[in-house]
């Protein structure tokens, strides 16, 4: 086995898809920039060599062997081998967030985040499907098959549909409501549908009924691609989202077992992957340790193992706590809690709750309440109103800073804050947002995300003396008071950056911003967008941004190579050559 990462030469560490290309080239679509990886080496490419956008979340090749690349937020990129064209919505798309890509005949069928865009290859010729548009925050499209002669693809939450073409035009045919739908698989007679914790098996003739009748469920976590390998293996790679169960899997028609091959890869991670034949290498993509290539024609022995994995740090004026991933330190007492002392302390909060617990409403996940203590997940650590606020996959904990449990919301979200009013700010990636003004009784004020103001898919959330601010991963920069309610920069015109990594607020006021691919962004509240302060991504070194600290005059960027530190206008870079550890940056 072996590991890429940026280090290697990868553009980014989130591979979202992987395809061997006819010549036996892999091509890897990451969530900033492309990489061809040829004879062990990487070429990249990102919007200044042609891609319509840097975020690739597909990739397929056509009848003619030229290549396309699907991006989540710029739409698609053919390659014809000489040069790039794109087409997006401006052209006859009918979304620019694409999910999908699937070769049929002389078409390139598209799946979008809401509905179907066929490409005729020929002629470059879009044919958008609006009948299948619906809900966009249901109906992103998880995959495509054929069965006798007919072509169907499955939605998230809006069930299965057939694509029937006509000599007078395409029409949709809705098969049943089976739903949810993460991704799809299909494998010689069966069909396997991801739903959440598990894996629903289908024979392929009763799944196309208007009545499917299921063959079984098995599993865990949800997986989001099917692999088929050698001698009919099929391999699933999964990510639990919100659930420390994700993983490479070995799935048959009624078990899921893990690849315990190779029991020591890093990451439970994992969102992509392709088997090639003529190498018999399997590779697997992460969303935060990169690419795994895997020799399935030899076993591999590992040994040893990393020290824990940093996740955060709280304190102003001197250091008080870090966060690991095993759990936290108090830093002037010397105590440690590990992940048993926060499930001793969820259920113990549990059995005095003054309310029911939460289900799953307002597009939050519930919570496993039968989950162990070591399949704990410590996602962050913030400090608000005297209290250490740690963020985990078994509810949000306000502990004090002598290591004593006060707080205990039980609720899941990736992304959480405060306002100046020192109220619990919640997110969902795919939901809405909660503002709690009452803990002890769950009560909070909920904002939709069909409403455009609601900062959705968010990357962080800081607060001012007045305002709290939201960095989306997708939709731009937000505000919110209490007096002038939710206002987004996008929306209104303001500002048109869409994708943000990170968000920090320095202790002169200045809100710094890194960017999806790599610039980082400086506005001042008190002076707004037309003094709007720009460090140009190749005065850093790294191609993403992944935390923003300030001290003085000092800027620490963290990159996924290693630490810039921008001060009047140079950079210095530390990175394992310099004794920054690995060089890796958490």
């Amino acid at each position: 086995m072996r590991q890429y990462s940026t280090v290697e030469g990868l553009p980014n560490n989130a591979v979202r898809a992987l395809h061997v290309d006819s010549r036996g080239l892999l091509w890897i679509g990451t969530e900033n920039g492309l990489s061809k990886m040829e004879n062990g080496t990487f070429r990249n490419f990102f919007e200044s060599d042609g891609l319509a956008f840097n975020s690739v979340w597909a990739i397929g090749e056509d009848h003619l062997n030229q290549m396309w690349f699907g991006s989540y937020g710029g739409g698609l990129t053919m390659f014809d081998g000489r040069s790039f064209h794109i087409f997006n919505t401006e052209n006859g798309l009918i979304d620019d967030r694409i999910r999908h890509l699937y070769s049929y005949q002389d078409k390139m069928l598209v799946g979008t985040e809401n509905g179907i865009s066929i490409i005729h290859v020929e002629n470059g010729k879009v044919e958008s499907l609006p009948e299948t548009q619906r809900d966009a925050a249901r109906n992103y499209t998880s995959g495509f098959f054929e069965s006798t002669g007919r072509l169907f693809y499955t939605t998230y939450r809006h069930g299965v549909y057939e694509i029937i073409f006509h000599p007078s035009g395409t029409t949709v045919k809705k098969i049943h409501d089976h739903a949810p739908i993460y991704a799809l698989g299909h494998l010689n007679d069966k069909i396997f549908t991801s739903n959440k914790g598990h894996v629903d098996v289908f024979e392929v003739e009763k799944f196309i009924a208007a009545n499917p009748k299921q063959e079984g469920a098995f599993g865990q976590s949800v997986v989001w691609s099917y692999i088929p390998g050698p001698e009919q293996t099929v391999f699933g790679t999964a990510w639990g989202i919100y659930q420390q169960d994700g993983g490479l899997f070995v799935i048959s028609e009624n078990n899921m077992k893990s690849f315990k091959r190779h029991t020591n890869l890093e990451s439970r991670n994992f969102i992509s992957g392709v088997y090639d034949q003529e190498t018999q290498s399997l590779f697997v993509g992460t969303t935060d340790k990169g690419l795994f290539k895997i020799t399935l024609n030899e076993s591999v022995l590992f040994s040893g193992e990393r020290p824990s994995e940093t996740k955060g740090f709280a304190g102003s004026d001197k250091l008080e706590a870090i966060l690991y991933e095993d759990g936290l330190s108090l830093v002037e007492s010397g105590k440690f809690l590990k992940n048993s002392n926060f499930k001793e302390a969820q259920e113990s909060f549990l059995k005095k709750l003054k309310y029911p617990l939460p289900k799953h409403e307002e597009d939050f996940f519930e919570l496993n309440y039968d989950m162990e203590a070591d399949d704990m997940v410590f996602y962050s650590l913030l400090e608000n109103n005297s209290l250490l606020w740690v963020n985990t996959n078994i509810g949000i904990f306000g502990i004090s800073k002598e290591g004593e449990f006060i707080e205990y919301v039980p609720i899941h979200s990736y992304v959480i804050g405060f306002n100046p009013e020192n109220e619990l700010i919640t997110n969902h990636p795919y939901g809405g947002l909660r503002i709690f003004d009452d803990l002890k009784h769950f009560r909070h004020r909920y904002f939709a995300p069909e409403d455009p103001l609601t900062p959705t898919q968010l990357a962080g959330i800081i607060q001012s003396d007045t305002v709290s601010y939201f960095a989306s991963v997708f939709s731009g920069l937000y505000s919110y008071s209490r007096q002038t309610g939710f206002r987004s920069f996008l929306d209104e015109g303001t500002w048109e950056e869409k994708k943000f990594k990170t968000i920090h607020r320095g202790e002169n006021g200045k809100i710094f911003l890194g960017g999806e691919f790599g610039d980082l962004f400086i506005y001042d509240p008190r002076q707004g967008f037309g003094n709007l302060e720009t460090i140009a991504k190749d005065k850093i070194v790294g191609n993403g941004i992944i935390f923003i600290e300030t001290f003085k005059d000092a800027i620490f960027i963290g990159t996924e190579t290693g630490l810039n530190i921008y001060q009047e206008g140079t950079v210095r870079f530390f990175n394992h050559e310099q004794g920054l550890g690995s060089g890796l940056i958490s």
